[in-house]
């Protein structure tokens, strides 16, 4: 079944592209080219979903970050593999 994700940003930020991008998997949400990003940050440490928001952890979960936002977020599950970001 297909999900989809919205691009945040900041209600502060002005002229970005709040796109929509569809995925079925995990894996496949991990490799939107803007999620991806997220992800080649060194201090990047996990994903994790709350409520509807798909938040990237940093610092070993000392800072998080929103984004995007997920339709049907109970139907993204981070497996064990991924729950470390890699």
């Amino acid at each position: 079944m297909k999900n989809k994700i919205r691009r945040h940003f900041p209600n502060f930020f002005e002229g970005f592209d709040y796109e929509e991008t569809q995925f079925n998997t995990f894996e496949d949400l991990r490799n939107i080219p803007w999620v991806k990003k997220w992800e080649e940050d060194k201090e990047f440490y996990k994903w994790r979903i709350s409520g509807t928001a798909l938040v990237g952890e940093f610092n070993n979960g000392e800072k998080c970050f929103v984004a995007g936002f997920i339709d049907k977020p109970k139907l993204c599950v981070i497996d064990k593999e991924h729950d470390n970001g890699m």
